[in-house]
């Protein structure tokens, strides 16, 4: 299957989602923004969706939490000339 077909499906499919999403699951204010696919290089219209801010939203919380974020380095600690750890003796 060619780049441009598979693209052609996972926006149908991708609209499809959304369209299910905010026919099951609608908020009560309404749809406010319209999410519209385009096949990159055909120019082929797939559609669009009118989607709500709540769902709108969730999918992109969603998105965010599948992309692998870079670790961050532990902060170093700098001895500040002090000991930490004292040592408390009793009798020998």
């Amino acid at each position: 299957m060619d780049q441009k077909r598979i693209a052609r499906r996972a926006g149908l499919f991708f609209l499809r989602g959304l369209n299910d999403l905010a026919r099951n699951l609608p908020h009560p204010d309404g749809p406010a923004i319209r999410i519209t696919a385009v096949v990159i290089g055909t120019g082929e219209d797939l559609g669009s969706v009118d989607l709500d801010t709540t769902n709108a939203q969730d999918l992109g919380f969603l998105a965010s939490r599948r992309t692998p974020r870079p670790r961050t380095a532990p902060a170093l600690v700098t001895p500040t000339g002090k000991r930490g750890l004292y040592l408390v003796g009793g009798e020998r």
